[in-house]
């Protein structure tokens, strides 16, 4: 994907010198957000019109090659201004790292890999590398911080992300630098064979922030049904409570949705559901029960079944952080959404 000089240029100017309007006394939320490079027009877009809500945006443009060294998306590459950015306080830019593994012609091989995680852990040279491979970005391109996204991690591997962690602050703190980690969602200590291993009580120990994952409640392998039904995100706090101090909680909602079928199921944007909807003259419902909208076409002969989130539902999931006290949320991802849940974030 090329990206246009004049759009890079709108995101640097946008982002990080024109000054936001004040919005002290007003902002109820720590707002963060990711951009992704797949998608990065419309996600810089989307922020350029929305900068003054944001206060961290997290580039989700790291991975790994195949022999464990941190990898730059290609697409991002081409927007080299990042070596020039002045972060500002009010919105603050940090690298997101993801344990996907991907080829020199930038095709995935293998995505949220925990072999490639096990390697550097159990390996202190590699893990020794790994840390100066993080921190000289870091340096490089000014990031304010970083977030740590290695999702499916080995059970085996727990207590040496935990220790991970705890040098990466260190290095990080030192120089004045953030760190988030972004987790999977889970409502109680998991199976040594869950996907969802990592140790909260303890990272939260030495991380600035934890990021929970509340979305994929229902998923492409579940079937029809809400990304983030409130009750589930409400038990994902009462876990998180008991794990995490109250400050460092950041609650992750997705912004998309799913169209489900028998044959194939994808992933939607608000946009994308919308047209869908008037196309096949659908009537939009709404599950009192998740706080989610959906509805159902037919194609070909072939039922689908759309649920997707938008500013009413992000509006009711904002009330339950509100009502338990959580300042900090963050958008996976920019360039999805219902734009209208940015007036939520100003009220």
């Amino acid at each position: 994907m090329k990206i246009k000089n004049t759009l890079l240029i709108c995101f640097f100017i946008s982002c990080f010198i024109l000054p936001a309007y004040t919005l002290a006394g007003e902002k109820n939320y720590n707002v963060s957000g990711w951009i992704v490079p797949w998608d990065l027009e419309k996600g810089i877009d989307s922020l350029s019109k929305n900068s003054a809500v944001f206060d961290e945006i997290n580039l989700f443009c790291y991975n790994f090659d195949e022999n464990g060294n941190v990898l730059e998306a290609q697409s991002c590459k081409e927007k080299d201004l990042t070596a020039k950015l002045n972060t500002q306080k009010h919105c603050k830019l940090t690298l997101t790292i993801v344990n996907d593994v991907i080829a020199s012609d930038g095709k995935a091989i293998r995505l949220k890999d925990p072999d490639v995680v096990h390697q550097i852990l159990t390996d202190n040279n590699k893990k020794k590398q790994h840390l100066e491979q993080i921190l000289s970005l870091v340096k490089k391109y000014n990031y304010a911080g970083v977030d740590i996204d290695y999702e499916n991690i080995n059970y085996s591997d727990r207590d040496l992300f935990t220790a991970f962690i705890k040098n990466l602050a260190r290095a990080l703190h030192t120089n004045n630098k953030i760190l988030t980690v972004t987790v999977q969602p889970k409502i109680k200590e998991k199976t040594p064979d869950s996907l969802s291993v990592i140790n909260w009580k303890e990272i939260s120990a030495f991380a600035d922030r934890i990021n929970i994952m509340c979305y994929n409640f229902s998923s492409p392998v579940s079937g029809p049904g809400p990304i983030a039904p409130v009750d589930w995100l409400n038990q994902i706090i009462d876990f998180a409570e008991k794990e995490i101090p109250k400050e460092k909680i950041a609650v992750a909602l997705a912004l998309h949705g799913f169209d489900w079928s028998k044959t194939n199921t994808q992933s939607v944007t608000f946009n994308k559901a919308i047209n869908k909807m008037v196309h096949f003259k659908s009537r939009l419902k709404w599950d009192i029960s998740s706080q989610t909208p959906h509805f159902t076409y037919f194609e070909y002969g072939q039922k689908h079944e759309v649920w997707f989130e938008n500013s009413a539902s992000i509006a009711s999931k904002l009330k339950v952080l509100k009502n338990r006290g959580i300042k900090n949320v963050a958008f996976w991802r920019l360039g999805q959404e219902d734009q209208k849940i940015y007036s939520l974030l100003l009220n």
